[in-house]
């Protein structure tokens, strides 16, 4: 078994790695706070001579030594996460910390589409994450108990049930996706320009069509149900914290400051909201997936934010 291997590399065949890794994982790890460890080998060589991709999930203690040393371009060494859209599909969400394998994502996409069934082949490469921070993750997996093996029949019936209706959120959670793509992405190249004195109307329009945007989801806030809002309440929230950081963007290229800052106080600023985003790059990640899925960690509101930055 590929998630949580018990014996050494030399023990694990091709057989062992399964989309039954991927919905062990997915039980466990749901969002970067809970993310356990992962290793990739596109190229492993198995001990019946055969070669191909080797992944591994979980505990990973007892291969630690085996694979430490692995970091070339082939491998990849992280915490990794799994998450599931409204459809029942997945996606195994990879935090990397060391090896190369994920600038080569062609290959990785291969590797996924050999090891497990297209069903469970998604995958999503995320911010880096420190050693130091990843072994921390490493600890406390060890600490979890095992999961059981389920019922080929059961583990079948459980793939082929429907996901459950969810309420029309009139594109809310679409808009929610779009606000936090523009934070991660880009907005930092607007933010960049600001600092360097290089705006331009490009860089405008960006900002107001993401105005736009989080004026439609007010808008559509307002109107929605309860029991809808309450699905989607927490992802909102954590695009909500960024409205006011946002705001203080905008003004910078408008020229519409309070006319008491300088040149230095607007770049520290914009210094401080560009490291910000990076900060939260993966709580993002998960507002999107928490207007989908209902599950997210809420960050700062807008002045709780500012007053960090």
């Amino acid at each position: 078994m590929a998630y949580n291997p018990k014996g050494a590399l030399k023990t694990l065949t091709q057989k062992d790695v399964s989309k039954k890794d991927i919905q062990k994982l997915g039980k466990k790890a749901v969002d970067a706070a809970t993310a356990q460890p992962f290793f990739i080998c596109a190229n492993h060589k198995f001990p019946d001579g055969k070669e191909g991709a080797l992944f591994l999930f979980g505990k990973l203690a007892k291969i630690k030594a085996e694979i430490k040393t692995l970091k070339g371009p082939e491998h990849l060494h992280g915490v990794a996460f799994v998450t599931t859209d409204d459809k029942g599909k997945t996606t195994l969400n990879l935090l990397p910390s060391k090896g190369k394998l994920d600038s080569k994502e062609a290959i990785l996409k291969k590797a996924m589409k050999e090891a497990f069934t297209p069903a469970f082949a998604e995958f999503k490469i995320g911010a880096p994450i420190s050693e130091e921070d990843a072994e921390k993750l490493a600890e406390a997996a060890e600490k979890l108990e095992d999961i059981a093996d389920e019922p080929e029949v059961a583990a079948a019936a459980s793939e082929a049930a429907p996901a459950p209706d969810k309420k029309d959120d009139g594109g809310a959670g679409k808009l929610i996706g779009e606000v936090a793509d523009f934070l991660k992405g880009k907005a930092k190249d607007v933010i960049a320009n600001i600092k360097a004195k290089s705006a331009t109307d490009n860089d405008k329009s960006l900002i107001e069509e993401a105005f736009s945007k989080i004026d439609q989801l007010k808008g559509l806030w307002k109107s929605l149900p309860d029991p809808v809002k309450a699905t989607l309440a927490k992802a909102f929230d954590q695009i909500a914290g960024q409205f006011p950081a946002l705001e203080k963007v905008r003004e910078a290229l408008k020229g519409l400051g309070n006319g008491k800052e300088d040149d230095n106080d607007l770049e520290k600023f914009l210094k401080k909201i560009a490291n910000g985003i990076n900060k939260i790059g993966s709580a993002l990640d998960k507002a999107v997936d928490g207007a989908k899925n209902a599950v997210s960690s809420a960050l700062p509101k807008g002045a709780d934010l500012l007053k960090k930055l």
